[in-house]
C-alpha cells in the first residue's frame, strides 16, 4: 500500500471516529476479465467504462478490471482496446453490496475506426457472492406484480410472512397501522429495518414505518432475510433496501393512473372507490448538462374503503351503515399522497453530490365492527413523514471512494375520536339531566352489550360512545454517517464506518379524554406525557417536583467494519460491528420503593432518580460462498444480530408514573430505560443450484436463538405495585426456505417460493403478557407457537409475455402484441390460537374464556389466493408509449378465515348459540336479538379481501 493510499485510509478513519444515521448500501461493484476472443488470453490495459457516466477503469496485466462506487441500476458496459472491435454489453443489473462480474471477448481488428459490437448480455443466474439470503427485485420485475407498495411484493418472499386482517392488530397492541406489516424468519414486526436510498425510514418509537413510496420511483428492492454483514445493524431479523431511481442524460417521465371505478356486475366485483394517481419525471436539470440530474415523482391516492373484506352481506340488521349490505365498509377511508425527489452534482469525475426528500402523508379511519351503531366515532389517523439527506461521495482513485452523509428524519401520528380527534375538549359530552359538559362517562360495558351505543340507533349522536383515547406522537432524529470503501488487493475490499443519531421524542397519550374539562385539572390526570404538558400543548419544558420530565433526546451510535474476500469462486465476509445508545433519561433508583423511604412522602423527587444506563454491544459477523460442482454453490453464515428495544419502552412520564403509584387501579405499562439490547444468534447454511440454463433451486436452512426480548411484567412496590418493561422473553426459530427461479426465455418466465417455519417463544410482542402483569401471576417459562407462526407458505408467479408479432394475426394486425399477463398464487397455513370451550366471546364485557387445551395449539385454517395483471403496451409515437392493464384481486373471490373466534376455530360463528346457555338466551330474546348477534359474530375484519378489479393507464416516455 503507498503512501497516498495510506494517508487516505488514515484521514477517513478520522472521519468516521469523529462523525458517524441507520443506513444501508446504495452501490454495488463491476468486475471482470477482458480476453481476446481468438487466443483466450488477457488484455491489460483495455479502458472499461459505464456507458452514460463517467465511472470505469482500467484492466491490469491479467486483465481483471474492477470498478467501485456504482449506483444500484440496470447499465450498458463497454470494453476498449487498440486494435480490437469495441464491444458493448447491455442490461448490466448493478444491486447494493454486490459484485457483478462482466467479461468481454474482444475480437482483433484492423480497422483504424470501428463502431463498438453491442451485445444483450445475459444476467448471472447465480450471484456467486451471496453468502446469505437475499432477494432482488428490479424495477421491471416489481412493476410487472399484481401487487402495490414495496411491502406487498417483499411480502411473497421466501422466509416472509405478511399480515392479514386481525393478526396484525393483535400484534400491535392498540396501535395499528395502514401498512403491511412483515415478520421475517420468526421475528418481531419491529424486528424489520426499512431503507430508502440507504436512510431509516423507522419510527423508533413504535419500531414500524409508514412511509409509501410511488411504484413508478422504484429502481430496486433488496430483501435481506438473513446473515446480513456488519453494515447493518440495531435489528435482528430481517432489511428491506429501497433504490430509487435516479435522472439520467436523456428525459424520461411516467404518468400512472389506477381505478376500480369502472367495476361492477359486468365483471364480478364491487366499486370500492380506489385510486391512485403517479406522476414522474427524471433528466438533465439544466438541458444539455450531464453534470446535474434529476428524479421526482409524486403519488395522489384515495380509497373509499382502504381494506374491504368478503363478508356475508344477507343479514345486516336496520340501523346498520346501508354500506355494508353492498359490502363496503363505512368510515374506512384514506387520502394520501407522497412525494420523492433526488438531484445528483457530477463535481467533478471523483467528487459527486446527491441531495434528495421522501415523504408521506396519509389520514385514514378504521372500521371497527363494534362500533357498526356509532360509525362516526371510529378512530381517525394521521400519519406524516419526512426524510431529507445529503451525501457527499469522494473517489481517492479507482479503489478508494468515501461517502460522507448527513440526514433528518420526522414521522409524526395523531389517532383519536372519528369526531372530536385532537380537539380535547371535544370529548365530553352533555348531561342529559342538566345540560352541562360534564365527564359523565361512556354507555355501559358489560358481558350483555354487543355494540357500543347498544342496539338503539335513536341514542343522540351527543351521547354516543367516543374513542376514549388521544394518541399525538412526534419523534425525529438528527444523523451523520461515514463509510469508506478501499479494494486493497485484487482479492480484498474493505468497507468501514459509522453513524450517529440524536432523537427528539415527544408523546401525549390522554387515556380517558372525555374527562377532560376546561377548568377541572382532575381530567387530565390520566395522562403519559413528555414534550406536552398535561393539557397537550407542545412544551420542551416539562418539570416534576424540580427535575426534567420533557422531551427525550437519546443518543444512537456505532461504527463496523467488513472485509469481502474474493479468491476466484470463494467468497468469505467478515466483519465487526460496535453499537451504542443512551437513552439520555432518569430512572427510578429503587423500583419497589420509589418514593425512597421517607415516611409519608408520596411524591417523587431528585433524590428518587439517577442516570440511566447507556448499552454497548459488540456482535461478529461471517459469511463464506464456494461452488462445491459446477452449477452449485454452497453458504454458510453466523452472526450476532442487536437490536435496542423500541424508544417508547423506554420512557414514561414520572409525573403519571407518581399518580399511578399512589393511586393503583387500571393497568398500564410504564417505560424502563435501562432495558438492554435485545439479542439473536443465528446460523444460516444453503445451497444454490442451477438446474438448467434458465432455472435455479435455492434451498437455505436457518436456526435463531432469540433472547432478552421485551415484555411486561408486574413490579412488587410500595405503596402499590405498577407494570414495566423487562428483557425476560426469549425464544427459538428454526425453517427452511426453499426457492425456484427460472428467468425469462421465450417470453415465459416465473419463480416458486415456498417457506416451512417453526416460532416458539415467550411472548409475540411486548404486551402479550399484560393479562398476566396486571394480575401479579408468574411469567411463562415455557415457550409456545408466537401467534405469527405460519408453519407453511407457498407462492408461486408466472409471467406470459409477447412481442410485436405475439397471438392471433388479423390481416396486418396482432390484437395481442406486446401484451403480457403476471399471475400470482398464494396459499398459506393459519396462524395459531388457544382453544377454548365454546363461550360467548363477542360481548364487551367479555375478557376471557375456559381454555381447553395449550397455548397456541390450534391453527387457522388455510388461506388462497390468485391474483393476476394482463397489460398490453401500444406505442403512440413521438418516443412516447401507452399501457393498458387489468388487476385482480382474489381472482376466485374466496373467502379466507384471517381471525378465527377460540372456542369454534371459524371467523363466522363463536359456536355460543347452539350451547344450551345460548339457545337459552335466544328463547327469552327473541329472533331480533339472535338476528343481532349474529351480525356481531360476522365481523368484516375476520376475513380477507373480495375480488377486487382494477383498470389502469399508464403513459411513459
Amino acid at each position: 500500500m503507498n503512501r497516498l493510499s495510506i494517508r487516505c485510509m488514515l484521514g477517513l478513519g478520522l472521519a468516521v471516529l469523529v462523525g458517524s444515521v441507520a443506513h444501508a448500501g446504495t452501490t454495488g461493484k463491476l468486475a471482470g476479465i477482458v480476453k481476446d476472443a481468438n487466443s483466450g488470453l488477457p488484455l491489460p490495459n483495455a479502458n472499461v467504462i459505464v456507458v452514460g457516466t463517467t465511472q470505469g477503469g482500467a484492466s491490469g496485466e491479467d486483465g481483471s478490471f474492477s470498478v467501485l462506487n456504482v449506483p444500484a441500476g440496470t447499465y450498458s458496459v463497454q470494453a476498449t482496446v487498440i486494435g480490437y472491435t469495441p464491444v458493448i454489453l447491455n442490461d448490466i443489473l448493478v444491486s447494493p453490496d454486490f459484485t457483478t462480474t462482466v467479461d468481454f471477448n474482444l475480437t482483433p481488428t484492423v480497422v483504424m475506426t470501428v463502431e463498438p459490437m453491442e451485445v444483450k448480455s445475459e444476467r448471472p443466474l447465480i450471484q456467486r457472492d451471496a453468502t446469505s439470503s437475499v432477494r432482488i427485485l428490479d424495477s421491471e420485475q416489481y412493476e410487472k406484480l399484481p401487487t402495490r407498495g414495496y411491502q406487498d411484493a417483499v411480502s411473497i418472499q421466501s422466509g416472509i410472512v405478511g399480515s392479514l386482517g386481525s393478526t396484525a392488530a393483535e400484534l400491535q397492541g392498540n396501535e395499528s397501522t395502514n401498512s403491511p406489516v412483515l415478520f421475517v424468519r420468526g421475528g418481531r414486526a419491529n424486528e424489520v429495518a426499512y431503507f430508502v436510498d440507504g436512510f431509516s425510514q423507522q419510527d423508533p418509537l413504535t419500531g414500524y414505518s409508514t412511509t409509501a413510496i410511488n411504484t413508478n420511483a422504484v429502481e430496486q428492492v433488496v430483501v435481506h432475510t438473513g446473515g446480513f454483514n456488519a453494515e447493518y445493524g440495531r435489528i435482528m431479523s430481517g432489511a428491506v433496501n429501497v433504490v430509487t431511481k435516479e435522472g439520467g442524460s436523456n428525459y424520461f417521465g411516467a404518468v400512472d393512473l389506477v381505478t376500480d371505478n369502472l367495476s361492477g356486475d359486468w365483471v364480478g366485483a364491487t366499486k370500492y372507490d380506489y385510486n391512485v394517481y403517479d406522476v414522474s419525471l427524471g433528466g438533465p436539470l439544466v438541458p444539455g448538462n450531464k453534470d446535474i440530474t434529476f428524479f421526482a415523482s409524486g403519488e395522489r391516492r384515495w380509497y373509499g374503503d382502504r381494506s374491504p373484506r368478503k363478508f356475508d352481506t344477507s343479514a345486516i340488521p336496520d340501523g346498520a351503515p346501508s354500506s355494508l349490505k353492498d359490502g363496503i365498509l363505512p368510515n374506512n377511508t384514506l387520502a394520501g399522497y407522497t412525494w420523492q425527489g433526488k438531484v445528483n452534482w457530477k463535481v467533478t469525475p471523483g467528487t459527486a453530490l446527491k441531495f434528495g426528500t421522501l415523504g408521506s402523508s396519509d389520514d385514514w379511519q378504521e372500521y371497527l365492527h363494534t362500533y357498526a351503531f356509532n360509525i362516526d366515532h371510529t378512530p381517525r389517523y394521521e400519519d406524516r413523514n419526512q426524510s431529507y439527506f445529503g451525501t457527499w461521495t469522494q473517489n481517492f482513485g479507482e479503489k478508494t471512494f468515501a461517502e460522507f452523509k448527513v440526514n433528518f428524519f420526522k414521522t409524526d401520528r395523531t389517532r383519536g375520536d372519528g369526531l372530536a380527534f385532537d380537539n380535547l375538549l371535544a370529548y365530553a359530552r352533555y348531561d342529559s339531566v342538566d345540560g352541562e359538559l360534564k365527564p359523565v362517562g361512556n354507555p355501559r360495558f358489560d358481558e350483555t352489550t354487543l355494540f357500543w351505543l347498544g342496539e338503539n340507533p335513536a341514542t343522540p349522536e351527543t351521547e354516543a360512545h367516543v374513542w376514549d383515547d388521544l394518541l399525538i406522537r412526534k419523534s425525529n432524529y438528527v444523523g451523520f454517517a461515514t463509510d469508506a470503501t478501499h479494494q486493497w488487493n485484487e482479492f480484498n475490499t474493505l468497507k468501514f464506518g459509522g453513524d450517529f443519531q440524536r432523537h427528539s421524542l415527544k408523546l401525549y397519550n390522554h387515556l380517558f379524554p372525555h374527562q377532560a374539562i376546561f377548568g377541572d385539572a382532575v381530567g387530565y390526570d390520566d395522562v403519559v406525557n413528555y414534550g406536552y404538558d398535561q393539557f397537550g400543548n407542545e412544551t420542551d419544558n416539562t418539570k416534576i417536583n424540580g427535575f426534567e420530565d420533557g422531551t427525550k433526546h437519546p443518543i444512537v451510535a456505532s461504527v463496523y467494519a467488513q472485509n469481502k474476500f474474493e479468491y476466484h469462486d470463494f467468497v468469505l465476509n467478515a466483519g465487526l460491528r460496535y453499537d451504542h445508545y443512551d437513552p439520555k433519561t432518569p430512572a427510578l433508583v429503587n423500583e419497589n420503593n420509589p418514593f425512597g423511604t421517607r415516611e409519608g412522602d408520596a411524591s417523587l423527587d431528585p433524590t428518587d432518580l439517577t442516570s440511566s444506563k447507556s448499552q454497548d454491544k459488540v456482535s461478529p459477523r461471517l459469511g463464506f460462498a464456494f461452488p462445491i460442482s459446477e452449477g452449485t454453490l454452497f453458504h454458510a453464515n453466523y452472526g450476532k444480530f442487536f437490536q435496542q428495544p423500541n424508544l417508547e419502552d423506554l420512557y414514561t412520564s414520572y409525573r403519571y408514573l407518581e399518580y399511578k403509584v399512589n393511586l393503583s387501579g387500571y393497568y398500564f405499562a410504564f417505560g424502563n430505560p435501562n432495558l438492554v439490547p435485545e439479542e439473536t444468534t443465528a446460523y444460516e447454511v444453503g445451497i444454490t443450484r442451477a438446474l438448467n440454463p434458465d432455472v435455479r433451486l435455492d434451498v437455505t436452512a436457518y436456526y435463531k436463538d432469540v433472547q432478552n426480548l421485551v415484555e411486561v411484567s408486574n413490579i412488587p412496590s410500595n405503596p402499590s405495585s405498577f407494570a414495566s418493561y423487562r428483557n425476560n422473553d426469549f425464544g427459538t426459530v428454526k425453517g427452511v426456505d426453499v426457492g425456484v427461479t427460472m428467468r425469462e426465455r421465450n417470453g415465459i418466465s416465473g419463480g416458486i417460493n415456498y417457506s416451512l417455519s417453526y416460532a416458539k417463544g415467550t411472548g409475540s410482542r411486548s404486551q402479550t403478557q399484560r393479562n398476566i402483569a396486571w394480575q401479579a401471576e408468574e411469567q411463562p417459562k415455557q415457550t409456545a407457537p408466537l401467534a405469527f407462526d405460519q408453519r407453511h407458505k407457498l407462492a408461486v408467479n408466472l409471467d406470459v409475455r409477447g412481442g410485436e408479432a405475439a397471438g392471433p394475426r388479423l390481416g396486418d394486425f396482432y390484437p395481442l402484441a406486446n401484451s403480457g399477463l403476471n399471475l400470482l398464487f398464494r396459499a398459506s397455513s393459519g396462524f395459531p390460537f388457544t382453544p377454548n370451550y365454546t363461550w360467548n366471546e363477542i360481548t364487551l364485557g367479555s375478557l376471557a374464556g375456559e381454555v381447553s387445551g395449550p397455548l397456541n395449539s390450534l391453527y387457522g385454517p388455510w388461506t388462497y389466493q390468485v391474483d393476476a395483471k394482463a397489460s398490453r403496451s401500444i406505442p403512440v409515437g413521438g418516443g412516447f408509449n401507452m399501457e393498458a392493464y387489468v388487476w385482480v384481486l382474489n381472482l376466485l373471490d374466496t373467502q379466507n378465515d384471517v381471525f378465527v373466534y377460540t372456542g369454534s376455530g371459524v371467523g363466522d360463528s363463536t359456536g355460543w348459540l347452539s350451547t344450551e346457555e345460548g339457545r337459552i338466551w335466544a328463547q327469552q330474546n327473541g329472533p331480533e336479538a339472535v338476528a343481532l348477534y349474529k351480525f356481531a359474530e360476522n365481523n368484516p375484519n375476520n376475513f380477507s379481501i373480495p375480488r377486487m378489479v382494477r383498470f389502469g393507464l399508464k403513459f411513459a416516455f
